[in-house]
């Protein structure tokens, strides 16, 4: 799909006339934007798809970053995005293009994003609608269409996010070719990208630990099931599936005193945990989700059988639901097969009722009868006969996931920690495992961490506050935070950008533009001004614009005298923005 128009403008070239009066209407919102104090964000060019409005949802623990099950359905509407490029996709433009993008960006590509949709992921649907020969040349980059830049876009962020953060009709997005700016991929972000299990875009980045080899440094817990290890965690398996540790699978325990405390080796049944499904089990303990597409009757019945022997209830619900609901004539045969081979008494007692009720059928398929054999298919015949009919399976609600909640308690708890951040006097303790996982940058800097002695490694964020680092923490274990203005800023200027965190960048810009006060308004207009924020509009923009009106309208409960420090260019603009209210409240100054 194909528009024109240009940015603003009304025919495909636009024209000066239709140009005066966008400029017009613009500069009557900004009067009135100013009148009310305050700039309210739109999302202009992204259309819902259906109803909601895309945010981050809130729970009464703080923030939420992601928790699938728990967020409305809003949080993931589907937009419909206008992604700009040039006629001949290959054409370069720059920033001093910009004055005259009618010529330059005239069409656009629509593109169904959601919030947790990547950079990266639209250029590739765009790519694939423009038919572009090499992909990786081109890249994603918002545009601000009142001073006229252009920021290059990382591949992990999320453009619906700030375009919903951003004042109506301020940023567009653009499609360019940019073979210049392909980047070189360090060693800790290839081995990152090229890792086997990844997480889903805006969740939590726990399941990369299923890399086991990996990550098999940190590990304090061994699982050796058909002489196959799988490395894992103690804090995390006391909070997500605390049974395993004492359940009857375990054949055989070796213990050994560690700085961190104590390191287990579980030797396990491998006739009812086999590798793959506890491979299964820890997606569930990582993530609350199984990856049951694709997997077919007899992995979802070991899966089953091996949750249920290791005490992971939830997980046993899921399994149980899942091979339930998922019965039909097109693997009725299968199904009955395996669940009389690994004896699932009330798995085949489902599946002979299923046969029962759905006879003509299941007969017709003379190569599932073969996989059944003469056995199965008398007792099917039996109870045919015995007219043992039930009603059809209507299948409960999932459980729900409550993966956040017991992150949150590792969080709390930090039980079986191997590491501590190191700000002045404080220890602040954490499990470089759940680090090592979120970013390359932040892998590399924690693989780098040495042990001395007895004493666990240690590490110190420079810039950083014990606030800061907590709620830091508290986001990467859980997704959700607690921190206040002052520790946000702290993060975007100190941690979020150098250690590639977008996520975490995201909740720290919606903390500060939220509940300003004459106590934080000052570092959180500093904030605006800091080189890593530039070209983000919403920031740079919006939130400088409310920062400034707060100011004027507090100015006497407001301590400016920290504006001395800091760049000259706060000062002035505020001392501009205070001028100009003089003169829409048409004041000549104030008394003596």
């Amino acid at each position: 799909m194909v528009g024109g128009g240009g940015w603003g403008g009304g025919g495909r070239g636009g024209g000066e006339r239709g140009r005066e009066r966008g400029r017009k209407r613009e500069r009557e919102r900004e009067r009135e934007r100013e009148r009310a104090g305050d700039t309210k964000s739109g999302a202009a060019m992204a259309t819902p798809y259906h109803k909601g409005v895309l945010g981050a949802a809130a729970s009464k623990k703080g923030p939420v970053l992601m928790k699938k099950e728990a967020v409305s359905q809003s949080v993931d509407a589907i937009m419909v995005l206008r992604v700009w490029h040039a006629d001949d996709a290959t054409k370069a433009v720059n920033e001093c293009d910009l004055s005259n993008h009618a010529m330059h960006l005239p069409a656009f590509k629509c593109v169904k994003a959601t919030s947790r949709t990547t950079a990266k992921a639209i250029c590739e649907t765009v790519s694939k609608k423009l038919l572009v020969q090499d992909p990786a040349a081109f890249r994603l980059f918002a545009i601000d269409t009142k001073v006229l830049t252009m920021r290059l876009l990382d591949d992990e962020e999320f453009p619906m996010v700030e375009h919903k953060n951003a004042p109506e009709g301020l940023l567009k997005f653009a499609f360019l070719h940019k073979p210049q700016l392909k980047q070189k991929v360090s060693k800790a972000t290839r081995n990152m990208l090229e890792l086997q299990y990844q997480p889903e875009p805006g969740e939590l980045t726990h399941r990369r630990l299923l890399n086991d080899s990996m990550f098999s440094k940190f590990s304090d817990l061994v699982l050796n099931t058909g002489g196959r290890e799988f490395h894992a965690f103690l804090g995390i398996v006391r909070v997500r599936i605390p049974e395993l540790l004492d359940s009857s699978v375990v054949t055989k325990r070796k213990e050994r005193k560690t700085n961190a405390g104590i390191s287990l080796t579980l030797e396990l049944e491998a006739e009812t945990v086999p590798h793959e499904s506890l491979v299964h089990m820890f997606d569930w303990v990582y993530t609350g989700r199984v990856p049951f597409k694709g997997m077919g009757s007899e992995a979802g019945m070991r899966l089953l059988r091996a949750a249920r022997a290791c005490g992971a209830a939830a997980l046993t619900e899921m399994c149980d639901i899942h091979l339930r609901s998922s019965l039909g004539n097109e693997n009725i045969h299968e199904f009955l097969k395996w669940a009389d081979e690994l004896k699932m008494e009330e798995l085949k007692t489902f599946a002979i009722q299923y046969s029962v009720r759905n006879w003509e059928a299941v007969m017709q398929n003379k190569e599932g009868i073969n996989v059944l054999g003469i056995d199965l298919f008398q007792e099917i015949t039996l109870a045919v006969s015995a007219g043992n009919t039930s009603a059809a399976y209507e299948a409960p609600p999932m459980p729900p996931n409550t993966v956040q909640d017991d992150f949150q308690r590792l969080y709390d708890s930090m039980d079986a920690h191997d590491a501590v951040v190191v700000v002045k006097q404080e220890q602040i303790p954490f499990h470089r495992a759940i680090l090592a996982t979120c970013s390359d940058k932040l892998s590399a800097r924690v693989f780098q961490m040495k042990e001395h002695g007895k004493k666990l490694p240690s590490v110190e964020f420079s810039g950083m506050t014990a606030d800061a680092v907590r709620g830091v923490l508290q986001m990467l274990y859980c997704g959700r935070t607690s921190m206040s203005h002052f520790a946000a800023c702290a993060a975007i200027e100190h941690f979020v950008e150098p250690y590639h965190l977008p996520l975490v960048r995201n909740e720290c810009e919606r903390i500060i533009s939220g509940g300003i006060t004459t106590l934080n308004v000052l570092e959180v207009l500093r904030i605006t001004y800091l080189p890593i924020n530039d070209g983000r509009v919403h920031l740079t923009h919006l939130l400088r614009r409310r920062c400034q009106s707060f100011v004027c309208e507090h100015f006497a409960a407001i301590k400016i005298g920290r504006l001395r420090a800091w760049d000259p260019l706060i000062a002035f603009d505020l001392m501009g923005f205070l001028h100009s209210r003089f003169e829409l409240h048409e004041l000549p100054g104030l008394p003596p």
